[in-house]
């Protein structure tokens, strides 16, 4: 019976026993790394974990530089809100939908700005300039718009599918400071800007991340030298009422063509106008004269061996001369510039056996163009008049080229 009734009371006490154990286990598990001697991953890997737990936030970002006498940095104030979506393209904004408005004060200026994209359609309005809608905007035609303060004001940690990725020469730990009133980890990173050969194209940039000792969650943001940037955390994961579309009177929505010809147009030639005169002799030595072309439909892309949005192109252009070879009032021009290598880019345009026109060691023409960017193209019309212009690379460069190029032999 004694026996029987041991049993029993093992029986029940089994699973208070469980627990308990369980209980220690958790408390151990629960035990906090000491701040003073935690590791550089462990800081990164927690702070991954934090940032992955968030699907949506609303922040303020305070910019200010940090060298009282140096010009061009701007004060800028912004709330931010920000939606994690996976199927959204990133433009710019990580997989997330974005909202931002503020105001940015640049060398004595101040302007009201706004800016969002809903996962379809980009819109900003910064000053006089007000409701520029994209449908179906690309990074680079973002980045056209918001210029370089706007674009990297965002706190991208906060919608990077994987944040503190390496951006070429890793990360450091360098102790524990306060930031914005908050005990911080001061982590820092040098990046660069890398060409398609791995080569370093611009110099290094420093980058520090200050994350918080308690919630591992980044709080503020400075590039050491010019400025900094204070992050106040307002809500997470909260739904926002407010929709991220939002719709306007006064909007009118440009295609990604029209945005690109828009944001050209801020520097090259205006359309209409007369196309410079320029002579000069393509890689077989035969003269080409701006003058002896008036009365055909001239096609000039611009672009270098160096660049790979230019090399990416190539090929639409040597389909687009096939297209119309046999018209003798279409002419079809590749003019090549800026060039480390005075032979590279015709070793590298008979490389890939191209057969259209190539004019090399145009430095010349493209400055009369007022070329910055490659690739560059410029239609004209038979009257030699600049009848369209874009920058940068398409993949449906072909089928609008050849609209453009019909509507003018008509």
């Amino acid at each position: 019976m004694k026996k029987q009734s041991f049993i029993i009371l093992f029986a029940l006490l089994c699973p208070l026993l469980s627990v308990f154990a369980q209980e220690s286990i958790n408390r151990k598990s629960r035990i906090p790394i000491s701040i003073e001697s935690i590791s550089l991953n462990d800081i990164l890997n927690k702070s991954r974990e934090a940032l992955s737990s968030i699907e949506s936030i609303k922040y303020q970002i305070i910019q200010q530089k940090t060298l009282k006498e140096r010009y061009g940095q701007p004060y800028i104030d912004a709330i931010f809100t920000c939606q994690k979506d996976s199927t959204v393209k990133d433009v710019g904004f990580g997989k997330a939908k974005l909202k931002a408005q503020g105001t940015i004060e640049l060398n004595g200026k101040k302007e009201d700005f706004s800016f969002s994209y809903d996962g379809n359609t980009f819109k900003y309005s910064r000053g006089t300039i007000k409701n520029k809608v994209i449908k179906s905007p690309t990074r680079k035609i973002v980045m056209g718009y918001l210029q370089q303060h706007l674009f990297m004001l965002q706190a991208f940690p906060y919608t990077d599918e994987v944040p503190y990725m390496p951006l070429g020469f890793g990360y450091k730990y360098e102790g524990i400071e306060m930031y914005n009133g908050e005990k911080c980890f001061k982590v820092k990173t040098t990046s660069a800007v890398i060409n398609t050969e791995g080569e370093i194209v611009k110099g290094k940039r420093i980058k520090i991340w200050y994350i918080s000792t308690d919630s591992f969650l980044p709080i503020g943001f400075s590039d050491e030298k010019f400025y900094k940037q204070e992050i106040s955390i307002k809500n997470i994961n909260k739904s926002d009422k407010k929709p991220f579309k939002s719709k306007s009177a006064n909007e009118n929505t440009m295609s990604v063509s029209q945005a690109r010809m828009e944001l050209a147009g801020e520097k090259l030639l205006k359309l209409m106008t007369n196309s410079p005169k320029w002579i000069a002799k393509d890689q077989d030595g035969k003269i080409w004269n701006s003058v002896d072309l008036k009365g055909k439909v001239v096609f000039i892309d611009f672009w270098g061996s160096w660049c790979a949005p230019c090399k990416k192109a190539m090929p639409q252009i040597e389909k687009l001369y096939k297209h119309y070879r046999i018209n003798k009032e279409v002419i079809i021009l590749g003019i090549s510039a800026a060039e480390k290598n005075s032979n590279a880019s015709t070793k590298y345009f008979n490389d890939k056996k191209y057969s259209y026109t190539h004019i090399p060691n145009g430095d010349d023409i493209a400055k009369t163009f007022k070329v910055e960017y490659y690739p560059t193209v410029y239609i004209l019309n038979k009257e030699g008049k600049i009848s369209y212009y874009e920058t940068d690379f398409s993949q449906v460069g072909f089928n609008n080229w050849t609209n453009i190029i019909d509507k003018l032999l008509n």
